[in-house]
Formats: structure tokens, sequence, C-alpha cells
């Protein structure tokens, strides 16, 4: 696809790429910082189950996975772990950081090369795209958004080209690549389908008069919705789900109330110049001036679009370049309050609080419009010795402007996913020790968990923060009304009555953490108040601190927790009243439990320390998937699914009922054995969804191979 007039400035800018990047490219140390994370290998591997479960159970309390629309990059972490036994630090680099890398060179440059003829254009237009401070900016922390837009220029350039050669098989390779794109980031994907479809509109009114007719138009048309056909298809396993529960819209990701109108403005977005790049590090929410240079891109931009006004393309990109401006400005002038209109009535768009994400578009058509610029001034040089040494060093200029950006990513200087990590040991001797015990349990950290606490779906963590704002706030209010959050923690841990939220939730062990400050890791922040927190638990009497060998993170164990699944004669509210059975089960899934209920007397209650929802039906004996999708009393009644106090699933369990219905096991005595399936019914509509995106990718390969192997017996 790189032509061979190029193939040596492609070479060029990879060698640029590589020594810019040599902290993801030759080294293989841990980083992780900000939004990016770190998932030890027991992690990775619960993602094998995790990656297409509508309902995560890794922390907290379980809920509705709201990122399964990633389900295939994160499973590509567990394939990674799995089957060739690969850390993080490496699995990272091979699903995120070098794609980003490459990905972006090569996209980028295939679409410019398709435009311009001018190799000087086509090098500045990539790093004009590569190196802005959005995209630097980004790569400290939003790596799934960069993953997404290192092939966005790709899926333009395919798409482009589905439309002028109208031809079937471009529209199936861009449906593939786009949904790849989505697979990395389906926020970008939702800016990326937008691009698309104001390009289909803008080449349908610039065609000429001799193709502007109806059939022709109806054609081309046929041909552009071949790629959001299959963009679909690729991601109906996941919309499908979500939108049978009413979750694409209905979440907490789509309920946030904007931030950052102070953040931006319409100076930084014509400059493309993020509020936090200072040129040597990020200083996060803390707004920075524009250097004078960066006025470059805006001016040499304009240049561009005026120099070549009569080229539909680059038109196309000056608008693109206008709407991406017009978007990241926020609540500046002009139209100060249109951004806020769109967050609340237009369909997706409260997706983005915030509006960086749109910087994209303004560097994508900067791209294209500097790189128009510079193709002028090469294409239409005189052999004027002034003249020619004034293209040189123009373009010198904007060259050192743009990798000005980048020397303290080559140094590692920037810090954040540029500077190798430690993990201190403290963490490793907790995660061994939480490793070897196989029963389920829950670990509280105080006062938040850390990037480097491990968790699996037998031991998922939770942070007390989080409790103490969400789903135990009720609960702290009416201790104290609210003060800090410092107060809130210590004052529910004073109180007596928190020995029955833990047990109630499963939480065998509680632990103070550390600030790990060497590892610019703040997530502690005003909270650091250590010693007290461990003061305050060393008076807990319903817990005991133990050694488990480390230096600086205390360990406390609730003994008397209560397991994932239990039996009990009340509802699971109130631990005082009566006793309970351990229940013997099986996880076979973040889905589906199964257990046998033994030796059941009388009317008990099934209690499941997993945020109550009403997906959560029981079934009495084994599971099949397609009579649950087809007969309509399969599972018990609703009614004997209930919440308890705390938000958990109860299920009333009463033998003769339900014996009489289902087949138990009669024991002497009169009681029964009765073997139950726990599972999340909307995992069906998931199910039902992936065998559609299974069928399609079928076909789509069917077809392409059918292509290739055609177009090769052609050759022969």
């Amino acid at each position: 696809m790189i032509s061979r007039q190029n193939r040596i400035l492609f070479i060029a800018l990879c060698i640029i790429a590589l020594v810019i990047y040599n902290k993801w490219i030759f080294t293989a140390g841990i980083i992780s910082h900000g939004d990016w994370g770190y998932y030890f290998k027991e992690t990775q591997n619960a993602y094998f189950q995790n990656s297409f479960s509508l309902w995560r159970s890794l922390s907290s309390f379980g809920g509705i996975s709201l990122d399964v629309g990633q389900g295939p990059t994160n499973f590509y972490y567990a394939v990674l772990s799995r089957f060739f036994n690969l850390d993080f630090n490496i699995s990272e680099r091979i699903v995120h950081l070098w794609p980003i890398v490459f990905f972006t060179l090569f996209s980028s440059f295939i679409l410019l090369q398709s435009i311009f003829k001018n190799r000087v254009a086509i090098g500045i237009g990539v790093l004009v795209y590569m190196y802005n401070t959005y995209f630097l900016t980004s790569q400290t922390g939003h790596l799934t958004l960069m993953a997404a837009y290192s092939i966005a220029p790709l899926v333009l350039y395919s798409f482009m080209r589905t439309l002028e050669e109208k031809r079937f098989i471009w529209g199936v390779i861009t449906g593939l690549i786009f949904a790849v794109c989505g697979a990395y980031e389906p926020r970008a994907s939702y800016i990326v389908f937008g691009l698309l479809g104001i390009y289909f509109v803008f080449f349908l009114i610039t065609l000429g008069k001799t193709e502007f007719k109806f059939k022709n138009i109806i054609n081309i048309s046929l041909y552009a919705i071949v790629p959001f056909v299959i963009f679909a298809f690729l991601n109906v396993y996941w919309v499908y789900a979500l939108a049978t529960l009413g979750g694409i819209t209905s979440n907490a990701l789509f309920s946030r109330s904007l931030y950052g109108s102070d953040l931006f403005t319409i100076m930084y977005s014509l400059t493309l110049y993020h509020p936090f790049w200072t040129g040597t590090e990020l200083k996060i929410y803390a707004i920075q001036p524009i250097f004078a240079y960066f006025w470059l891109y805006p001016v040499l931009a304009v240049l561009g679009l005026m120099l070549h006004r009569l080229n539909k393309k680059i038109l196309f990109f000056g608008l693109i370049s206008i709407i991406g401006i017009f978007l990241s400005k926020q609540a500046d002038v002009p139209f100060p309050n249109m951004y806020s209109w769109l967050y609340s009535h237009f369909p997706g768009f409260n997706a983005f609080r915030e509006a960086s994400k749109f910087y994209f578009l303004t560097a994508l058509g900067y791209s294209v419009l500097i790189g128009a610029f510079f193709s002028w001034i090469w294409d239409n040089s005189s052999e004027n010795r002034l003249k020619s040494l004034g293209k040189y060093l123009i373009t010198i200029v904007i060259i050192f402007v743009i990798l000005l950006n980048t020397f303290s990513y080559i140094t590692g200087g920037i810090g954040t996913l540029f500077k190798s990590r430690q993990i201190p040991h403290d963490f490793l001797t907790v995660k061994d020790f939480i490793l070897k015990q196989n029963n389920y349990f829950r670990v509280l950290w105080v006062p938040v968990s850390s990037r480097w606490s491990i968790y699996t779906d037998t031991h998922p963590k939770v942070s007390v923060i989080d409790l103490v704002n969400s789903d135990w706030k009720n609960y702290v209010d009416d201790i104290k009304p609210q003060n800090s959050d410092y107060d809130n923690i210590t004052r529910l841990f004073a109180d007596e009555n928190t020995n029955q939220l833990l047990d109630l939730s499963s939480i065998k062990y509680v632990i103070v953490s550390i600030r790990v400050k060497d590892n610019e890791e703040d997530w502690i922040g005003s909270l650091d108040n250590r010693r007290e927190y461990v003061r305050t638990l060393d008076n807990v009497s319903y817990l005991k601190r133990i050694d488990v060998g480390t230096k600086s993170i205390t360990v406390y164990e609730n003994e008397n927790y209560r397991p994932h699944l239990y039996l009990s004669s009340e509802k699971g509210t109130n631990i005082n009243q009566g006793r309970f059975d351990k229940v013997v089960y099986v996880h076979k899934s973040p889905t589906e439990y199964s257990a046998v209920l033994k030796n059941i007397t009388g009317p008990t209650y099934l209690n499941f320390s997993e945020t109550f929802h009403s997906g959560w039906k029981l079934r009495v004996g084994k599971l099949s998937w397609l009579d649950a999708l087809l007969q309509k009393n399969y599972f018990l009644s609703d009614e004997v699914h209930s919440s308890t106090s705390l938000g958990y699933n109860t299920y009333l369990i009463d033998p003769k009922k339900i014996c009489k219905e289902f087949s138990c096991k009669r024991n002497s005595g009169n009681s029964y054995d009765i073997p139950v399936t726990l599972f999340f019914r909307p995992q069906l509509n998931l199910y039902v969804g992936m065998g559609a995106s299974a069928v399609a990718l079928v076909l789509i390969t069917a077809y392409i191979t059918y292509y290739v192997s055609k177009k090769r017996n052609k050759k022969k």
C-alpha cells in the first residue's frame, strides 16, 4: 500500500517514532499511570470469562459491564496471559502501546499518501497527526482512545475508496477496520461514525453534474451503507445486550454532569494545544499558557486551505477542522451553549462529558491542511535561490516545532507512562497471601485500592472511599452528617454496626494501603492519614490485626464474614437473626453459579452477596440456554427474588412449593436436596448477539478469502 517512491520516507518516520517511543519499544519495564492501571497475571486470566460477560464482579459488589464493547481487546489480554504466559508489561505493549505507535504512523501515512504526491507534505502531515499535544497528553493515560484514533485515518481512507471506486470489497474492509477501532474504544467509534457520515454527505454534494443523478446517488449510497452494516453486525452482541437492559444510555457513564468548561477555550482549539501541556511535563487541571509558536498550526492550516480551495478533499478536511475546533472549545464563544445542548439532547453525545475527545477531528484536519500548504510551496517553488531557501527554512522550523514536543518522551522526563515502575514488595506479599486462599471473599482497601492491588473473580477488591460515597452512603449519613471523606471513613469503622456490613458483604480482609510517592501515584491525595486509619482499626473489636509479612501495609481479618452464597432463616439483613449455612457451589462464569441445597426442611432464604438486579434468576435443576430462551416459566417466579436492606440478592426457597413443580431429591425426615442454578438472564441476549456477530465474521472472512483467491487466479 505504500508506494515505492515513499518507502524511504516511511522508514525515516519509523526511525523517528522508534527514537521518540524508545521507552515503549526497547524496554519491557512495568508502566502504569493515571487511568492506565496494572493487572497481575491472575487478573488478566480472569478476563478470559469476564471479557464477554454482561455482569462484571471483579470489583466492589458486581454490576453491569459497561465496557463489554471492548471485549475483544480484553480477551486478547487474557489469551496472551493464559496461553502465552505473558505478564501485563508485555501484553500491554502488544495490545496497546506498539499499535499506538505504528498504526498511527501507518494509517495517517496511507491517508495522506492518497491525497498528496509530494513527500514533504506527507511527512509533515504525519508528524502533525502523531505528535500534536492532545495525542501526546492522552498517551500518558488514555491509551484505549489513542489506540482507536491510531486506526481512524485508515477507516476514513478505505471509506473514501469505497465511494470513489464503488467496490464492495472496500466497503467490507472499511467495516472490519471500523470494528477494530470500536473494539479499542466505542466512544472513539462514535466520533468516527460521524466523520464517515459527514464525508458521505460531502461526497454527494460535491458530485459533478454528470454524476449527480438519482441512480448514481442510490448506487453510491448502497456502497456507503456496507461498512455501517458490517460494523453494526460485528458489534450487535453488546449493543443488543445493553439495549435490552436499557444500559446504553441509562447508566453512570451517560449520567455524569458536564465538566471542564473552564478548561477548554477557542484559543486552545485553534492552536491544537492541550490546556495541561507545559512542553516538558503535564500539569493536570492547571491551565497552561499557549506557546506563541503553536499559532503556526492555524496559520499554516488556513493557508493550506486557501491555496487548495478548489480541491474537494482539502475542503472536506477544512470542514472537519472547523467542526473539531467548534466542539473542542466546549462552552467558549461562539455559541457557548451549543455543547451543553448537544450533551442533553443529541443521542450518544452525553458520553463526552468534556470536549477533549474532539481534538482528534482538528488533529486529522490540520494534518491534511498543513500538509497541503507544504505541498503547494514545494510543488510551486521557483529556481530563485532566496525563495528556495525560504522553502527549506519553513519546513525545518515546522518540523522542529512539532518534534520539540517529544523531547521529554525521548528522555523519559515526562514520567507517566514513559517511566518504568517498581511494584512495592508489600503489594506482592499481599498478592501471594490472598491468592493462596481458594474460598471466595472480598478485600476492602482503606482508603482506596491501589493500582497494585490484586483482584480476581474469587477475590474482588473494594475501596472504602467508593462505599462511603455510593453503596453505603445512606448508612454513613445515618451515623453522622457528611463532613469530609476522611471523617466518614473513620466514623464508619468506629461504629459497631459496621461489623454487620462487612459480614454480609463477604469482606474477609480490611487492608490499610500505603501512598506510593515514588511511582507518582497520588490516588490517596487528601485522604493520606494512614496512622489514623490504623489507630481506628486497631480499636475495632470485630477486626483482628494479622501479620502477613508486610512492613508498611497493615492487614486486618474479619473472621465472621459470610460466604458469597449461603442459606439463612431470615433475609440476609441482620447477622444477629439466626445462624447461616454455607452452600457448596460451582462458579461456572461471572453470570452462572450452580449448587445443591442440602437437607432443606422448610422455607429458607438463599442469599447472594452481589448487587441486586432483577436479571438474576434462579433455576431449579441444570440450565439449558436454549430452553431459557424459549420457555416462559423456565426460572422461578420473580416473587421469590427480592433485595436485602444492603442491596444484595435473596431468594425464598419453599421446598413444598418448589418440589411440586420441579425435580428434587427427597431425603428421610421430609428434607429435600434441591439442585439450583443462579443465572444472570440478560447474558442470554449477549450470547444471541455474539451468535449474530460470529456469523457475520465468518461470512466476511469467507468473502475476503474468496476475493483474494479469485484475484490470485486472475493474476496467474
